[in-house]
């Protein structure tokens, strides 16, 4: 198991930055509907209620259902900073917004702590921040395009 330590003055400026994106995201309809993580109003009760609506309608219609799950564990490790960042001007976010993101995102360390031993502090060029406020909504906005994809 892995702890993060952020500094106090982080977790404030990004309480104030991830409340105003989520508003923004939602009052402009900017996120996908049926992306359930991390919304308020939008459990997992839903989400399996939506699921299971278009079972049975498209049952009703003699269709082929095919769902796929995916278990995602330890996505926000994943998190590719250039692919998060690219192109999110088309949600009509400010480039000083985005400078802001990236500037957030990148030049991050990290460190480990075994037996009182300390390593030497590694650059962090994925994932979003463990722990923090903010992450949760920057993995929204990630994944927010692979519906698209999908049929």
């Amino acid at each position: 198991m892995s702890n993060s330590i952020l500094p106090v003055i982080s977790l404030i400026v990004e309480r104030y930055v991830s409340k105003y994106l989520k508003n923004y995201l939602e009052t402009n309809n900017l996120l996908y509907n049926r992306q359930s993580g991390f919304r308020k109003h939008h459990l997992c009760q839903t989400a399996l209620i939506k699921i299971l609506d278009d079972w049975i309608s498209a049952v009703d219609k003699n269709e082929i259902v095919g769902t796929l799950f995916l278990d995602l564990s330890k996505v926000f490790d994943l998190v590719n900073h250039d692919i998060l960042l690219k192109e999110r001007s088309h949600y009509g976010l400010h480039n000083n917004a985005i400078d802001w993101f990236k500037s957030y995102l990148h030049s991050r360390t990290q460190k480990t702590f075994i037996s009182g031993e300390q390593s030497s502090p590694g650059e962090v060029v994925a994932s979003v921040p463990q722990g923090s406020v903010l992450g949760p909504m920057l993995f929204a906005i990630y994944i927010n395009d692979l519906p698209l994809v999908l049929s």
